[in-house]
C-alpha cells in the first residue's frame, strides 16, 4: 500500500452508486450478506464500466442492512462494489470491470499520480464465498486506452468483512509516474483466479496528481516472495521518488535502509536470516511532515499435508491400526495427537511416514506439521466399534438404497468435504417415507473422481437426513420402519439400540449440519398406534475430510413396558433450517445383558483377598455359600468393612476379609446400578407449592404442582396423582417465562441420563420450551442446553417420554436442571408444558 503525500488535483472519480441489478435482501430475497448483513445486489450494470470474465456484476449497499422480505430501504442505498474470484476451473476465470472512456490528463510524462480507494473483503450469502484475508486481493490495472497494454499493475490483500453493519472499509492508495504515451483507463479485477469466492470490495476510487516534492514510492518488491524453509534470505528492492528523504525504513525489524538508496531512489537490501513465517513487511519514506508506505508479504507457505490415513477403520477396541502420511518436505516439527507424539523420526526423505496406534475407542487423530511459524493439519479418524451383537433382534445396513445417483453417475461432484458419491429421491426396503425432502444416502464406500469412473467398490449406503423447509415446525423429512420387530417391547427386559452417526452434507458448503444443535433423533413408537415411547437425540460432528464421512458409533438403551412391539422413526431434530441434520448407518437392536463380572479370590495368611473390575458409583454386593449348586437367592451377604452394598471404586474394587474356617466356601459377586441421583414424582407434596429445593427462576411465572384433570391440560398425571406444568387449571400467560429448577447434585464423572414425561399443548407460532443445564456452584449460569431451543413444542400430543445423556461439560459438577417454557403475546391459549417423573440415573 502507497501512501503518498496530498493530492494537488483530483482528475478522476467513481462512487459506483450508477449500480443497477437483481436486489437480494431488501426485495425479500435470500436475506443479508453474510457475516455483516448489508443489502446486496447482483446481475448489475455500471455507467461508464464494461464487464468481463465470470460472473455479473455484484454489489453490497454500505448504507443499508437487511431485516426481513417487507422492509423498505431506510437510507439511500451507497454501493459499493464486488469482484468475484473464478469458477475455480483455472486461470483468468475471473470477473472484471474496465473504464469505458479514458481519463483525460491521467497519462502525461514525468507526471506523479495518486490512486485512491476504499477497500474490504467480500462475500455474498454463503460463508464459502467469503475472501480468505490472505491470498484472495484486489487487482487495480492502469491500462493504455488506445491499445490496452498494461502500464501498471497494483495488488492489494483486503481484509475479510468485519462484522453486522461494518463491512470493513479502509483506505488504499498507490502511486504510479505518467509516461506519456497516452490517457489511461481503471481495469478492476482480482488476484486469485482459481477460486469460486469474492476477491474482495471496492468503493470510492478517485485518481489525482500527487505533488512531486512529496516522498513516494513507485516499487517495493521482496524476492523471493514465497520462501522454502524458515529463515530463507529475502531480498528487498525499492525505487523512491522525493529525494531527499528524511528517514527510509522497513518494518518490522525497523531497518534503517535510506543508506542503501542511489541518488535516483534506487536501493536494495539483503535480509539474511529471513523470517520464521509469512510477515508483512512495510517501506516507509517520510519527508518532512508527508509519509509515504508500501507494503509486500513475504510468504511462507505450510507444508502441505498430501495424506493422512487411519487404516483399517473400523477395528475392534485394542486393534492395530496403521496411521501413514505423506507430507512436503522440509518440516521443522511433525506430531501426532492425540498423545503428542513426535513422528519426524518415523517420516523419511520422502516425506512417508507411518506408525501402529492401538485405539480402545473412537478417536481423531490430528497430523500437525509445521515449517518455522506456519501450520498446517490433518485429520484422520479411527473408529473403534464393538462387534455386531449376535443376539442382535434387528439389523439395518441401508444398503437396500435405490435412487437417483450423483457423483458416479456423473451428475455434479461428490460430497462436500468427504468427496463420497451420492444418492436422493431414493427408497429403503421396508421404510416409509415421509416430511419434506427425499431419501439421501451417501456411499460410505467410494468417492467421486470424474463422470466416467466406475465405482471401484461394492456401494456401502448410509442415509443422510434432511431439516426442512426453513418454513415452520415439523417440517422434516423422516423415515419410519414399516414392520413391527418382534419381540422389541417385553416388559422388564432392557434394549440397546446402536448404530454409526455422521455430519450430513450434499454438494453445497450451505447444507452441513452445523454440528452443534443439528442433531438425529431415533424414536421407538409402539408400532398399534404409533404412540412415542422414547426418543433419543444424538448432536453428531460435520464430515471430517475427503473420503472420511466421520461415522461415529453411538448407542442408547431402553426398558421394554409389555405394550406391544415397536418400530423406529428416524429424523431430524432442528426442523427449520435447510441443511442436513445427520447420517446414519448399521443400526441394531438387542437385549441388553450385562456382562459377566470375573472375581478373583486369593489367600493372604488369615485372610482373604477378593478383588473385581467395578464402575464407578455403581453398588456391589458379595454373597457366599458352601453350596455351589443351591438358590443364588439363598446365598448369604458378606459384609466387607461392616457394610453391603459397597460402593465401586472403579477400574477395580479390591477388599480384604477373614478367612472363613470352612473347607470349601464359594464367592460370587453382583453388580446393580445405583439408586436415582435425582427423582421426583411431585406426589408428595399437595401443591401448588414445589417440592424441597426444587424452585422458580427470579423474575418468571412460577410452575405449578397439582393434579391437572380439572385443567386444559393432560387427564391425569402420570404418577398418582401429581404432575407440575405451567398451569393446573388455567392456560399459561402471554408473554412469559416459565422455569422449573431442580434441587443441585453432582453430577458423576462417568455420566448420567436425565429420563421424564411430558405433556405439550403449546401455540406452535413462537411458544417453545427447552431443558437447561445449570452450573450450580456459579450463580446458576449455563453449562449447555440438552436439546435446540424451540424443540418442545406441539398440540396435545399425550404423555410421551424422554431421555436425555447429560452432556460431558456437566459430567463432575454440582448441577441444576431446568425446564424451561417462553410464550409470546399473540394471546392465543394453550394448556403448556408438564412433567412428571423426573430421574436422573448413572450411567
Amino acid at each position: 500500500m502507497l501512501l503518498g503525500g496530498s493530492a494537488a488535483a483530483q482528475i478522476f472519480t467513481e462512487d459506483f452508486n450508477s449500480f443497477t441489478g437483481v436486489l437480494n435482501g431488501n426485495a425479500g430475497q435470500n436475506d443479508g450478506q453474510h457475516i455483516t448483513t448489508h443489502d446486496m445486489g447482483h446481475s448489475g450494470t455500471l455507467t461508464g464500466w464494461n464487464r468481463a470474465g465470470a460472473g455479473t456484476a455484484h454489489a453490497v449497499d454500505t448504507a443499508n442492512v437487511w431485516t426481513d422480505p417487507s422492509t423498505v430501504t431506510a437510507n439511500p442505498q451507497n454501493w459499493a462494489v464486488m469482484i468475484w474470484g473464478g469458477n475455480g476451473v483455472g486461470a483468468n476465470i475471473i470477473n472484471e470491470i474496465t473504464l469505458a472512456a479514458p481519463i483525460a490528463g491521467s497519462n502525461t510524462i514525468g507526471t506523479p499520480y495518486r490512486i485512491d480507494f476504499l477497500g474490504a473483503g467480500g462475500v455474498y450469502h454463503a460463508a464459502s464465498q467469503v475472501n480468505d484475508g490472505t491470498t484472495d486481493a484486489l487487482r487495480i490495472q492502469v491500462l493504455r486506452a488506445s491499445d490496452s497494454a498494461v502500464l501498471h499493475t497494483f495488488d492489494q490483500i483486503v481484509a475479510q468483512p468485519t462484522g453486522v453493519g461494518d463491512l470493513g472499509l479502509t483506505p488504499y492508495s498507490f502511486n504510479y509516474t505518467g509516461d506519456g504515451t497516452g490517457d489511461t483507463v481503471f481495469r478492476i479485477t482480482g488476484v486469485n483466479d482459481t477460486v469460486s469466492r469474492f476477491q474482495g470490495t471496492i468503493d470510492d476510487l478517485t485518481l489525482s496528481i500527487a505533488d512531486p516534492g512529496a516522498p513516494g514510492i513507485a516499487s517495493f518488491t521482496a524476492t523471493p516472495e514465497a520462501l522454502g524453509d524458515a529463515g530463507e534470505a529475502v531480498a528487498f528492492d525499492w525505487e523512491v521518488g522525493g529525494l531527499p528523504l528524511d528517514s527510509l525504513v522497513i518494518t518490522p525489524g525497523d531497518i534503517d535502509v535510506l543508506g542503501d538508496t542511489d541518488g535516483a531512489g534506487i536501493g536494495s537490501h539483503l535480509l539474511d536470516p529471513g523470517p520464521n513465517g509469512t510477515t508483512q513487511y512495510t517501506l516507509t519514506a517520510i519527508k518532512g511532515g508527508d509519509t509515504a508506505t508500501r507494503m509486500v508479504t513475504v510468504t511462507l507457505p505450510a507444508p502441505e499435508i498430501t495424506s493422512f490415513t487411519a487404516s483399517p477403520s473400523p477395528v475392534t477396541p485394542g486393534e492395530d491400526v496403521s496411521l501413514s502420511w505423506q507430507v512436503e518436505l522440509p518440516v521443522t516439527t511433525l506430531t501426532i495427537t492425540p498423545g503428542g507424539i513426535d513422528v519426524s523420526g518415523d517420516t523419511d526423505g520422502t516425506g512417508t511416514g507411518s506408525i501402529i496406534v492401538n485405539p480402545t475407542e473412537s478417536a481423531i487423530y490430528t497430523l500437525t506439521a509445521t515449517r518455522g511459524t506456519s501450520t498446517s493439519t490433518a485429520n484422520a479418524l479411527a473408529i473403534v466399534q464393538t462387534p455386531p451383537n449376535p443376539d442382535a433382534i434387528f439389523t439395518e445396513d441401508f444398503n437396500s438404497f435405490t435412487g437417483v445417483l450423483n457423483g458416479n453417475a456423473g451428475q455434479n461432484d461428490g460430497q462436500h468435504i468427504t468427496t463420497h458419491d451420492m444418492g436422493h429421491s431414493g427408497t429403503l426396503t421396508g421404510w416409509n417415507r415421509a416430511g419434506a425432502g427425499t431419501a439421501h444416502a451417501v456411499d460410505t464406500a467410494n468417492v467421486w473422481t470424474d463422470p466416467s469412473t466406475v465405482t471401484a467398490n461394492p456401494q456401502n449406503w448410509a442415509v443422510m437426513i434432511w431439516g426442512g423447509n426453513g418454513v415452520g415446525a415439523n417440517i422434516i423429512n423422516e423415515i419410519t420402519l414399516a414392520a413391527p420387530i418382534a419381540g422389541s417391547n417385553t416388559i422388564g427386559t432392557p434394549y440397546r439400540i446402536d448404530f454409526l452417526g455422521a455430519g450430513g452434507v450434499y454438494h453445497a458448503a450451505s447444507q452441513v449440519n452445523d454440528g452443534t444443535t443439528d442433531a438425529l433423533r431415533i424414536q421407538v413408537l409402539r408400532a398399534s398406534d404409533s404412540a412415542v415411547l422414547h426418543t433419543f437425540d444424538q448432536i453428531v460432528a460435520q464430515p471430517t475430510g475427503v473420503g472420511n464421512l466421520g461415522l461415529t458409533p453411538y448407542s442408547f438403551n431402553y426398558t421394554g413396558d409389555g405394550t406391544g412391539d415397536i418400530v423406529f422413526r428416524i429424523t431430524g431434530v432442528n426442523d427449520t433450517v435447510t441443511r442436513f441434520q445427520g447420517t446414519i448407518d448399521d443400526l441394531q437392536l438387542s437385549p441388553a445383558t450385562s456382562p459377566t463380572l470375573a472375581l478373583r479370590v486369593t489367600g493372604s495368611g488369615a485372610n482373604l483377598d477378593l478383588e473385581w473390575e467395578s464402575k464407578e458409583s455403581f453398588l456391589y454386593n458379595l454373597r457366599t455359600s458352601t453350596d455351589l449348586s443351591s438358590d443364588l437367592a439363598t446365598w448369604d451377604l458378606v459384609e466387607v468393612d461392616g457394610v453391603v452394598d459397597i460402593l465401586g471404586t472403579s477400574p477395580v474394587n479390591m477388599h480384604s476379609i477373614v478367612r472363613p474356617g470352612d473347607p470349601v466356601r464359594f464367592y460370587r459377586v453382583e453388580e446393580f446400578p445405583p439408586p436415582p441421583i435425582l427423582e421426583e414424582n411431585f406426589d408428595g407434596v399437595p401443591g401448588p407449592g414445589l417440592p424441597d429445593g426444587w424452585s422458580t427462576a427470579a423474575g418468571t411465572t412460577a410452575w405449578e404442582v397439582g393434579d391437572p384433570s380439572a385443567g386444559p391440560g393432560p387427564p391425569a398425571a402420570v404418577s398418582v396423582v401429581n404432575c407440575a406444568g405451567t398451569g393446573m387449571t388455567t392456560y399459561y400467560a402471554g408473554s412469559t417465562t416459565y422455569s422449573l429448577i431442580s434441587p443441585a447434585f453432582a453430577a458423576p464423572a462417568s455420566g448420567a441420563t436425565l429420563s421424564f414425561q411430558q405433556y405439550i399443548d403449546t401455540d406452535l407460532a413462537g411458544d417453545v420450551g427447552t431443558i437447561r443445564i445449570l452450573d450450580a456452584d456459579n450463580a446458576d449460569t449455563l453449562i449447555e442446553e440438552m436439546n435446540p431451543p424451540g424443540n418442545i413444542e406441539g398440540a396435545a400430543e399425550g404423555w410421551t417420554t424422554k431421555s436425555f445423556a447429560l452432556p460431558a461439560a456437566a459430567q463432575g459438577m454440582n448441577i441444576k436442571i431446568e425446564f424451561r417454557f417462553g410464550s409470546n403475546g399473540n394471546g392465543q391459549e394453550w394448556a403448556g408444558f408438564y412433567v412428571d417423573n423426573v430421574r436422573v440415573e448413572t450411567n
